[in-house]
């Protein structure tokens, strides 16, 4: 299945930067889409059909999507704003950035695996802050684990309020908002290239990190 979804004024494509799925679709999945062009594309996976746009979401391009509960999608965009919608009215709710990084863009998203309204997001100056969407008037904490962008967030399946970050400085961040959010910066000696993405195995306690050296780079946490 493919199908242009993004584009400006459908004459040039526009790059599909995240998506995320609805939670609870059982029987007809929904899939929310953001993009270099600013709009919320919210597309019925099984026949590729547009369920509708919301098509001035941002008047820059957005980063990243969340979709934690059905009647909240959370974008960031280039501007460092979170904005948050109500898709079933295609209407925003609230806008909110951090007042230390304005105008610094956001370029992902993660919500914690029990407390969907904690999020955090990682920016282009290598800062990870987390956000309670209950009351947004400012972020509830900051860590600075990177030199760099940040490109990639996971939180830890057990031990959940353990951070994992990923960034262009070729590092990889453990970052614990439990207890007085100290930091542990993982390199590695064979990489100085940038790491766009993580994921963790519990069980074998197993990080890994994937990115511009073409390998995948590993270290037991």
């Amino acid at each position: 299945m493919s199908r242009q979804l993004h584009s400006f004024s459908d004459i040039r494509n526009a790059s599909l930067n995240s998506f995320a799925i609805r939670p609870s679709s059982i029987n007809d999945p929904l899939v929310a889409t953001v993009g270099e062009d600013g709009k919320i594309v919210i597309v019925r996976i099984e026949d590729s059909i547009r369920d509708h746009v919301i098509e001035k979401a941002d008047s820059s391009s957005i980063k990243a999507i969340l979709w934690p509960r059905s009647n909240e999608i959370i974008i960031a965009n280039g501007c460092g704003q979170l904005r948050l919608f109500d898709p079933r009215e295609s209407k925003l709710t609230t806008i909110c950035y951090d007042p230390n990084n304005v105008r610094i863009p956001i370029n992902c998203l993660t919500f914690h695996p029990s407390k969907v309204y904690k999020v955090a997001s990682g920016n282009n100056k290598g800062g990870v802050t987390i956000w309670d969407t209950r009351k947004l008037s400012e972020p509830e904490k900051h860590a600075q684990p990177h030199k760099s962008r940040v490109w990639d967030l996971f939180y830890h399946p057990y031990y959940q309020e353990l951070l994992f970050s990923c960034s262009e400085d070729g590092t990889i961040g453990a970052i614990n908002f439990a207890d007085s959010v100290p930091i542990r910066k993982i390199g590695f000696r064979s990489n100085e290239l940038p790491i766009n993405s993580l994921d963790y195995h519990p069980h074998s306690k197993l990080l890994i990190g994937g990115g511009d050296n073409e390998n995948l780079l590993y270290t037991l946490i």
